[in-house]
């Protein structure tokens, strides 16, 4: 058993690249992972990886026993992360750490960036909700319960069926788990260099800390390097790559060992031309609807809360 386990409730058909996201994880192999979904395990048996069958109703039952609050649709389980290793304590509790991620993410060697000091050291590794490893102690698995701000409560967060990022946010409200955790005297550790969040609104790869250019991805002897099409001397280790809305890759390359992640697609290593990226970058159409959803939700989150937050 290792030390690290990482927790992944995932229903619905699987992302188009989990066959070389499974492949990385099983690579980190001082982590275990385990994979609470509905969808048939046909990618392989690994010895670290854990598929248990579960559904969307199963779920809802656990948190309805366990924390008293309801979810009625899937994308909420966003704002459930934090309550994981409460609502699953009983797969981690040999565990000195737990976490939770995404599974539209390829990782590269996390245990260089998840050192013995690192874990020694802060309570929880990175602020994001696509990855995130905690310290294994009841006070962090329930430190989601401290929640308080104008009479509202982690019970009234969780029984929204409105997104609150409540496992990534801080703001002047402390809404968020690191929030809360900063709070309670816990450090946190999160240097965003250390990863690719890609922008949502490009085709091509932005991560959200560098200028616009021409980037893509190297993996190769289990590790993930960051390069650019321009700068042959610019390649830069990194923990992984959240691939967020880059859902027209395809998986066009024949080993998951060692392989090119470019805007059109995974393949196989090669020179890279400028055809594997897109001449219309920036989505528009798409980008306008999501942003006008998403703040017709916020609207409403808020009026059902009686304030604005």
């Amino acid at each position: 058993m290792n030390k690290i386990v990482i927790i992944c409730p995932y229903f619905g058909k699987f992302p188009s690249n989990i066959s070389i996201t499974l492949e990385t994880m099983k690579k980190n192999n001082f982590i275990d992972w385990y994979i609470f979904t509905d969808t048939e395990n046909c990618y392989g048996n690994y010895e670290n990886i854990k598929f248990i069958k579960f559904s969307f109703s199963d779920i809802k039952k656990l948190i309805k026993e366990k924390i008293g609050t309801s979810i009625d649709n899937i994308y909420k389980l966003c704002d459930y992360k934090p309550t994981y290793g409460y609502l699953f304590e009983e797969y981690i509790m040999n565990y000195e750490y737990w976490g939770y991620c995404d599974l539209d993410i390829v990782f590269g060697d996390l245990l260089k960036f998840f050192s013995i000091n690192k874990l020694r050291d802060y309570s929880k590794i990175y602020d994001l909700g696509h990855l995130s490893i905690l310290k294994n102690t009841r006070e962090i698995r329930e430190c989601f319960k401290k929640f308080n701000y104008k009479n509202k409560t982690y019970i009234d967060i969780l029984n929204s069926k409105y997104i609150f990022v409540f496992d990534e946010t801080y703001d002047k409200n402390h809404r968020g788990i690191n929030g809360i955790l900063e709070d309670m005297g816990y450090k946190i550790y999160n240097i965003r260099n250390e990863y690719a969040d890609l922008e949502v609104k490009y085709n091509n790869f932005y991560p959200n800390y560098l200028k616009k250019y021409k980037y893509y991805f190297l993996y190769t002897n289990n590790k993930l390097y960051l390069r650019n099409l321009y700068n042959s001397n610019y390649i830069k280790e990194i923990a992984y790559v959240h691939l967020q809305q880059k859902k027209n890759l395809k998986v066009l390359c024949n080993k998951k060992s060692e392989f090119l992640i470019v805007p059109k697609g995974f393949y196989d290593i090669q020179n890279v031309t400028k055809n594997m990226f897109y001449k219309i970058d920036f989505k528009a159409i798409w980008y306008i609807k999501f942003r006008l959803k998403r703040k017709i939700s916020n609207y409403k989150r808020n009026k059902e809360l009686g304030e604005r937050w």
